[in-house]
């Protein structure tokens, strides 16, 4: 069980470093869409997003080779946002399954304790692997046992 932790702390740990270089990507990439527009015969594009809690509009001209440039930079966004959500997920998942191996890993080793404890305590309930001494052990075992003559 422990191993299987082991592995799902270090999923995590890829998962957390391809969220942060997926995070520094996505705040280099511009944000928006293209749009065009035709004013008279000729054709020219805009890219409008979002800043500030308005829509905004930024000329991007009429040279083709720059918007589809752009247009790459706006559907790698997309796909990282995308790919963000999967890791999100992931990271939800891998959590609740680390917490719930966690508190299986601690029953476990309670109940790996317990059976010790069992193992060790003789036929009267008395745990003998405290004990050391064996004086002190028949002392216990004359506390409890009662003498040969008394009725039980």
């Amino acid at each position: 069980m422990k191993e299987i932790l082991a592995m799902l702390v270090e999923k995590e740990k890829c998962i957390l470093k391809r969220r942060k270089r997926y995070m520094d990507e996505l705040s280099v990439l511009p944000k928006g869409s293209i749009s065009s527009r035709k004013r008279g015969a000729s054709e020219y594009f805009q890219r409008v997003y979002w800043a500030n809690g308005r829509s905004r509009i930024e000329y991007l001209g009429m040279d083709k080779a720059a918007v589809q440039v752009m247009q790459e930079q706006l559907d790698r966004r997309k796909y990282l946002e995308e790919e963000m959500k999967y890791i999100e997920y992931d990271l939800k998942a891998i959590k609740k399954m680390l917490d719930i191996g966690s508190k299986q890993v601690r029953n476990l080793d309670t109940r790996a304790h317990l059976r010790k404890m069992r193992a060790n305590r003789n036929s009267d309930g008395i745990d003998t692997s405290t004990i050391s001494n064996p004086h002190k052990q028949d002392t216990l075992n004359a506390l409890i046992k009662p003498p040969n003559g008394t009725p039980t």
